[in-house]
Formats: structure tokens, sequence, C-alpha cells
């Protein structure tokens, strides 16, 4: 607008001059008293009686048309504030306080004060008893960094602050559905009580959205909407917004956005409604919120409170997210350079950063630091065999928009190395069938040693060629067996070493037997040589199981040492070592069977 309307618009408003941070406010000629019950009222140091309906205790704030005290409910016991005009009030600024009280009786809302009682007292005065809000201003919160009120809020203070703001915008959104604007929305009025609770106090101005002309400019100077200058433009719940837009500039600067020497100037500056100066410090996205909401023309305005409570929240979410991805920024730096035993932590903690930041406040370059976490770990968790957790954080990076091939690739060849290693690992598995080893061992030895008792008891019937047919038919049977315990006995490639080592060691006790019958070389040599063939039978089980199998070759050296020193009892000492080497053998599979079972093996 050209600077002769504004001219006509001050002239027009007869303002004169009055404080830039004060409330103009018009008397009311609406609001009848006539009705109201008479409230008995009684001073501080007065004791009250049975008919008593409050005692004042102390004033808490005052105004040019009235008073508001702290003062005792006897009833119910408890302190409320009590509004009430000054004795020398005219009618209509009586009517004014009706007014507010029918207001704000129509308003019940968390986050609005709420009404107890409206009445009048003995000289018919009218007297609003409120909730007693014990707490702060919002002014006192911004101008006051030492308050007793910040102290435990932390300190991000910019977040307290407009989720204050957004608690306002729920009131509004209240307000504005009854169809009620309140245009005297500044930091004062605005009350913080002790425990977070936040209200829309001082409804002195509220006007309902009736569609009536007005007559008189009324709020704060030093926040006022062009608007509430301009009486021919229409209210609404963006004049509100801009109000609000006002206190989180001053919030953001320190100083309410309409300033000057004189109340003139001040009211050119409502005017010229010119986008307030905020400085880099202030954030991106706050800034255009408030850019936004304080537009000159309403229709450049968010629409209602609601749009801009969500625009408030989103900013929340945005920085709640920016502040997360910072987090993440760093711990990913952290994670190239992380030791071994740190990395697993390091990444835990990337990843969920990242990913409360994406869930908080959806955005690309957050999505970004993800995936380069992921494409960080994964080739960690590949080197280290861990193809289960490398595929899931595979998966993980695709559905973020795909993985590099290269990428792909190494995973896919520790699988197939993986693969390999567990095949490895399962053909030497000695568990693997150690249960049934261990029962046909038992079962030989005790054949064995039947055969031994037998021949002990009648030993002038055992010759070479006696021990030939014992010794072919023995194997014959335990090869019989082994061929229908096969598929157990060759599941891998240690159970095939083993079965090998026997199926060996069977065929060259056979074939010395019948040497030792066809040369007739003596009983003592034929067992000597049998005991040797033992011996060398254990170590070469010893080579595929392990050391412990040496046992079964000690005892067969010793047992063929004997047969060499005393011949005479050589059947004695035959039969004592291969019981005993056999009794080590079976020993030793069963225990590699319960190792097994256990999942110690």
């Amino acid at each position: 607008m050209a600077s002769e309307t504004f001219e006509v618009l001050w002239t027009r408003a007869g303002l004169g001059e009055a404080p830039h941070d004060s409330t103009i406010k018009p008397v009311s000629h609406h609001g009848s008293q006539a009705t109201l019950p008479l409230l008995v009222i009684e001073d501080a140091g007065h004791l009250p009686h049975r008919a008593t309906d409050l005692v004042l205790q102390r004033p808490i704030g005052e105004g040019g048309m009235g008073v508001v005290w702290a003062a005792l409910q006897p009833s119910l016991d408890r302190v409320v504030a009590l509004k009430r005009t000054r004795p020398d009030a005219p009618e209509p600024v009586r009517r004014s306080l009706v007014a507010e009280a029918l207001v704000l009786g129509s308003l019940e809302h968390p986050n609005i004060l709420p009404v107890h009682l409206l009445g009048a007292d003995e000289d018919g005065a009218p007297v609003l008893v409120m909730k007693r809000v014990e707490g702060a201003s919002w002014r006192a919160l911004i101008h006051e960094p030492d308050h007793e009120w910040w102290a435990g809020e932390g300190e991000d203070r910019l977040r307290r602050h407009v989720e204050i703001a957004i608690a306002v915008c729920r009131a509004l959104e209240f307000a504005h559905d009854k169809g009620v604007v309140h245009r005297d929305l500044k930091p004062d009025n605005v009350m913080i009580g002790r425990f977070g609770e936040v209200y829309l106090m001082d409804w002195g101005v509220a006007r309902r959205l009736d569609g009536a002309p007005r007559r008189h400019v009324v709020g704060t100077p030093a926040y006022l909407a062009p608007e509430l200058l301009d009486l021919t433009l229409p209210l609404g719940p963006w004049t509100d917004g801009y109000l609000l837009g006002s206190c989180l500039v001053e919030v953001l600067t320190g100083a309410p956005p309409h300033g000057g020497a004189t109340l003139q100037e001040v009211m050119r500056s409502v005017h010229a409604a010119r986008p307030p100066a905020l400085g880099a410090e202030v954030p991106a996205a706050l800034a255009a919120v408030v850019r936004r909401v304080m537009a000159a023309a309403p229709a450049d305005r968010y629409p209602d409170a609601r749009s801009l409570r969500e625009a408030l929240e989103g900013f929340l979410r945005s920085r709640e997210a920016g502040q997360l991805a910072e987090v993440g920024e760093g711990l990913l730096r952290e994670l190239a350079a992380a030791p071994a035993e740190r990395v697993d932590a390091v990444f835990a903690e990337c990843r969920f950063a990242f990913r409360l930041a994406q869930r908080v406040a959806p955005d690309p370059a957050v999505q970004r630091g993800l995936a380069a976490a992921l494409t960080a770990m994964i080739p960690v968790l590949a080197r280290r065999g861990d193809v289960e957790g490398a595929e899931t954080l595979l998966r993980e990076l695709s559905e973020l928009g795909g993985a590099p091939e290269a990428l792909v690739a190494s995973v896919d060849a520790a699988r197939r190395e993986r693969r390999q290693v567990a095949s490895l690992v399962r053909d030497m598995d000695l568990g693997v069938s150690a249960g049934t080893r261990a029962a046909l061992f038992g079962a030989g030895v005790l054949v064995f040693l039947v055969v031994a008792m037998v021949i002990l008891a009648f030993p002038e019937g055992y010759d070479e060629g006696t021990g030939f047919v014992i010794a072919t038919s023995t194997y014959a049977v335990a090869l019989a067996l082994m061929a229908v315990f096969r598929r157990p006995l060759t599941a891998n490639h240690a159970t095939r070493q083993l079965t090998g080592v026997f199926v060996g060691m069977a065929c060259t006790h056979v074939l010395h037997r019948f040497a030792a019958w066809w040369y007739a070389i003596g009983v003592p040599a034929l067992l000597f040589t049998d005991l040797v063939i033992m011996a060398a039978a254990g170590g070469a089980t010893a080579f595929v199981v392990g050391p412990r199998m040496l046992a079964t070759t000690a005892v067969a050296l010793l047992a063929a040492f004997a047969v060499v020193v005393w011949p005479s009892g050589a059947m004695v000492w035959f039969t004592l070592g291969s019981v005993t080497a056999g009794v080590v053998g079976t020993a030793f599979y069963l225990d590699l069977w319960r190792r097994k079972q256990l999942g110690r093996l």
C-alpha cells in the first residue's frame, strides 16, 4: 500500500501515543452483568467465615482497567486467580471483563486458561475466577536465560520454544473452531507452568468471527498483524497465526518484529509488513515457516493454526533427523578407521542413527549415509565369513536403491568359499558316524575276546592253520557287517579313511596268517607279526583321528615285545594286547560320539 493509505489508517485509528508493548484495548458495550451471582470476598488478614467465597491474598498482575489477585477459595481449599476491575472503572470497562469471561467460558481446552466462576462483588463489579498458574511467562523465558524454569530443561532451548508455539497452535485451533480469534497473542500472554503445561491467557480483546464491522484497532503494536490496523480487511485464523509468528521472531532475535521511536513508527512498520529480518544462525526451515506465517497478504500465510502447527512439528522432526544424521556421519567416518574389535559397535550405532533419522524425517541425504555405512560393513562381514550377516545387509542396501555389482560379487564369493570350508569341515568331522564305529569296534573286541578265551582253554588245538581259518572267518564277518553299515562308514572323508585303514589291516592279517600257515613259522612269530600289524594300523588311525589313538599302537608294541621275551605265553600277551587296544579304541570312538551329541566337536 502507498504511504498515504497508512496516513489515512493512522488518522482513522486515533491512537495518539501509547507503549508499544502494551495492549490497545477498547472498552466493550456488550456482556450483561445483571444476573451475576454475588461473591463474598474478604481482604487478606480477615478470617473467612462460612459464607466467604474468596479471600484476597496478593496482587499478581495489573493493567489499566483491572487487577489480578491470588485468592484463596475456602470451599475447595485452593488458590485461584481473581480478576476484577478497578473500583473507579466505568461501566463499559466492567462489561469488557464480562465479555472476556463469556469468551473464556466457551473455550474449554488444555492450553486455554480454565474459568472457574463469574460473579459480582458487593459493589456489583464483575469478578472473574480462573485457575492460578504457577510458572513463568513466555516473555520471561525468552529474555531471562538464567530463569529458574530452565533448570532441568536441557540445552536445546530452541526446541522447547517451538514446542511452546505448537501448544499455542493447539489452543488457537480450538478457539478458531469455535469462531473466536485472540487478536492479542504475545509472549506476555502465554504462561508456562512448573510442569511444562502451556496456557494461552488474556482473551480480553478476543473477537467472534461473526462478520460484524470493526470499529477499533486492538492488540499490542509491536506484534500486530496488518489487518488489525486496517479495519476494512477481514480477520481469520491467519491473523492469530501472524501474531504467533511475531512471538517466534522475538524468540529468534530477542525483539518483536515491529519497532520504532514512536507509536506511529511502529504502526508504519505494521502496515509495511516487511518479512522479518532473521540472522544466518536461525535454521533455514524455521525461518521459512516464520516468513510464511508473517506474509503481508493473508492468502500467502498458513490458512489455519493446524497447518502452522504441522509446519512447526515438521521443522522439529527434520531438525531431529538432521542432528541424528550428523551423529551418523561422524560414526561413518569413525567406522572407516575403527579397530577390528570396535567395528561392530560403531557400525551398529551408525546404522541406528541413520535409520532413526530416516524414520523421523525421510531425506535422500540420510538414505545415502545409511547406504554408505552398509557398503562399508558388508565386505567386513564377508571377509569374516559371516555370510548371513553380509546377505542381510546386502538386501537392506538393495532396498535403498541397489547394491554395486562388485559388492554383490564379493558376497557371492564369500558364500562359495564358506560352502567349500563347510564341506571340508564336514569331510574331516570325526564325530560323523562315531557311534556306529564305536558299536562295531566294541562288538569286534567282544568276539575276539570270546575266541581268545576258547583258544586259551584249548591251546593244543591252535596252530598256524587254525589261526588262518579263524582270522579269515572273523574278518569275513566284519567285512560283511561293514558292507551293511557302509553308508555311515563312508559318510565323509574321515570315515572313509578309517574304513580303509581297517580293511587294509584285515587284508594284511589274513595274508599274513596264510603265509604263516604255508611256511609254518610257528605261533609266537605269527602272533608277534599280528601285533606289529595292529600297531601299524593304530598309527595309521592316529594319523587320521589324532595322537590319542597312538595309545593302541603303544599297547600293541608292548604286547609284541612281551611275546618275543616270553614266547611261552605268546597267546596270553597277544590276547591282553589286542583286547586292551580294542578297549582303548572303543573308548575313543565313544568319546567322539558323546562330544558330537553335546555339540563340542
